[in-house]
């Protein structure tokens, strides 16, 4: 027991493995429906083992690298008052108090051991190697999971068997229970895509690429387009055109210092992989050619009222400057973000719920809409618990971001590519509930404890 206690001394490599593979389970499972038994178990077991690292460690937290802790600190106490003097229904914003906001606490605490025990142990390559290996396998779980339901959902049929509903993939987010909404997948997968690229990246610019070492970030990235393609999600091309962009800069910049063949060859892969992408997402999707046109439909939220209603009693579609029906998903994006901007300026302090805020507050303003989301995270955030919410969530993502940049190799990944990229991914998509923003502020904690630093002697 003194191995536990001892602050000084690395955590145990038992505790820390075991710490490990409750989180790829947890993040393998999150996403899925009817899987809360699983999750509950692996967060309390998480955040119990976690005080074993925790509570003997404490005074590193006083560290300024641990602001992104203290700031999540923070937005629970904010959460609290919001509870009990903001709220605008007290009733409902209890019960998600007492049930979603207890689990991101739990959670929390979880990432922080998880983050402390994996650091104590940077002086052990070996250990390292392994916890690495399992954080990454649970990264990519939610994927894996996922070709997994579209097989047996493709060939089962074929064999006249029939699946139990977790085995299946069901886009039926209205109707059935097991279904998962396309943004699900985005979000989860988005981590573990950055990362790959970021890792493939690397290895390009250090000349010395091995395919058999970088195979399951190959497969990854591969695989996560096809995810995307399947969902037929633009945005989520985006993104990979975007994070192949990203990479393409130090690879292109280190071209210009120290030019070399493998480096030449490596810029014009990248540049290849992301006009292909963008080719494919173009043509794959007409939204993209109208986009300026029926956005400048969408902000005239007053003068066009479609986007307030459902798809079984909305009115026609406006016309853009083409003379054509606007595209459903190009004006609706626009004329909330719109809409939920002007809520936001009118609605300082926030209705006071993590998802509903908007349609809520959209009821107040025009009693005949029946909207829900505002399809921008960081807006329905604001919705909820007002701009200090925004901030204080905002900020500690991006000061674990930015502390994330001083972590060893592969480690700093997770924090400068994995936890970047759901900061992104919360700009554009409707993710503001349970299990994403439980997800995000995990992955603060986690990136943070990970930039702690233990007693010289030790790191």
């Amino acid at each position: 027991m003194n191995s536990y206690l001892n602050r000084d001394l690395p955590v145990p490599h038992a505790l820390t493995l075991a710490l490990s593979w409750l989180f790829a389970i947890l993040y393998g499972v999150w996403l899925l429906p009817n899987t809360v038994f699983t999750r509950n178990v692996c967060l309390i077991a998480g955040a119990l083992l976690s005080l074993l690292v925790i509570v003997p460690r404490w005074r590193l937290l006083l560290q300024k690298r641990a602001a992104p802790i203290w700031l999540i600190a923070i937005l629970f106490l904010w959460i609290t008052f919001h509870l009990f003097f903001i709220g605008q229904d007290y009733s409902t914003q209890l019960m998600e108090y007492t049930k979603s906001w207890k689990k991101i606490f739990i959670s929390s605490v979880f990432a922080v051991g998880l983050g402390m025990a994996i650091v104590s142990n940077f002086k052990d390559p070996k250990r390292l190697a392994i916890y690495w290996r399992v954080i990454y396998f649970g990264l990519m779980l939610p994927m894996v999971i996922y070709f997994i339901k579209l097989g047996t959902t493709t060939w089962a049929p074929l064999f006249g068997i029939e699946l139990s509903p977790h085995l299946m993939i069901s886009r039926e987010i209205f109707t059935d229970p097991f279904a998962v909404h396309r943004s699900g997948y985005v979000f989860f997968v988005m981590p573990a895509l950055a990362i790959g690229i970021a890792k493939l990246a690397h290895a390009m610019l250090s000349g010395k690429f091995s395919p058999k070492e970088n195979l399951i970030y190959i497969v990854t990235i591969l695989m996560t387009v096809a995810l995307f393609h399947v969902e037929d999600d633009r945005l989520g091309y985006l993104f990979v055109a975007l994070l192949l962009l990203m990479a393409a800069i130090p690879v292109g910049n280190s071209l210009l210092k120290k030019s070399s063949i493998f480096k030449l060859i490596s810029l014009v892969l990248l540049l290849f992989s992301i006009t292909s992408v963008g080719v494919i997402a173009y043509r794959q999707n007409d939204q993209w050619k109208t986009l300026i046109a029926d956005a400048k439909v969408g902000i005239q939220v007053d003068r066009y009222d479609a986007w307030k209603y459902s798809r079984t009693t909305r009115p026609d579609l406006p016309l853009n400057e083409f003379e054509k029906p606007a595209s459903l998903s190009n004006y609706e994006r626009t004329a909330w973000a719109t809409a939920g901007s002007r809520l936001a300026l009118s609605n300082p302090l926030g209705y006071g719920l993590m998802s509903q805020s908007f349609g809520r507050l959209c009821r107040i303003y025009w009693p005949d809409a029946e909207t829900s989301w505002s399809h921008s995270a960081w807006l329905d955030f604001t919705l909820g618990y007002g701009v200090i919410g925004l901030l204080l969530l905002l900020v500690a993502s991006l000061l674990a971001w930015n502390v994330g940049g001083s972590i060893l190799e592969p480690w700093k990944l997770i924090g400068k590519w994995g936890l970047g990229s759901l900061v992104l991914v919360f700009l554009v998509k409707e993710v503001s509930s349970e299990v994403y923003i439980n997800a995000l502020i995990f992955l603060v904690m986690l990136v943070t404890a990970l930039a702690l630093r233990f007693p010289e002697r030790q790191v």
